[in-house]
């Protein structure tokens, strides 16, 4: 799917006789600005050098072209886009299931692996199942047998929001102290 984001990206860029502006700034092949030029021009030089004319900024007034060879242009814009995914943190999320109706030993459970999932993995998500009238039961009650299961968990950990509410009952992430 990145890569899919990554070409399609590299498709909407229009070069040469795909730029179709009156005027445009002109950046140099050395990266040097050569001004608010008309696109004849632009041509015109891009051809002198034996390069294209790419559109790097379409939504600037003028638009924005640079004399490059579209190639090597193509190939930069995937190397940073692979760079970036790289420095992107991967968030390791485990998720442990708890019915509202547990047992307290099963509860026991539940938590003791939520405490293993914590010291693996710095975030559990717990889901807290409700079954069918279980949904519509006061949201305090709800709320207390979460806390319920929440007191079971040993390692110490805080909640990085409130639970939220959702088509199965609900869904509390939480995470280990620092």
């Amino acid at each position: 799917m990145f890569i899919g984001f990554i070409f399609t990206f590299i498709q909407n860029i229009r070069i040469n006789n795909q730029i179709r502006v009156s005027e445009v700034r002109l950046i140099g092949k050395d990266g040097e600005n050569l001004g608010v030029v008309s696109i004849e021009e632009a041509r015109k030089k891009a051809a002198e050098a034996e390069l294209d004319l790419i559109e790097i900024s379409p939504k600037a007034q003028p638009p924005v072209v640079r004399i490059a060879d579209y190639g090597k242009y193509q190939y930069q814009k995937e190397k940073e886009a692979r760079e970036s995914g790289k420095k992107q943190k991967i968030v390791d999320l485990k998720a442990v299931r708890v019915g509202f109706n547990a047992s307290p030993h099963d509860m026991e459970l539940r938590a003791k692996k939520a405490n293993e999932l914590l010291m693996s993995a710095n975030r559990v998500q717990i889901d807290f199942i409700l079954k069918g009238r279980a949904k519509y039961l006061d949201r305090n009650f709800i709320q207390s047998r979460l806390q319920v299961f929440l007191a079971l968990i040993t390692v110490p950990f805080r909640k990085t929001s409130e639970p939220k509410k959702g088509p199965r009952g609900l869904t509390l992430i939480i995470e280990k102290e620092k």
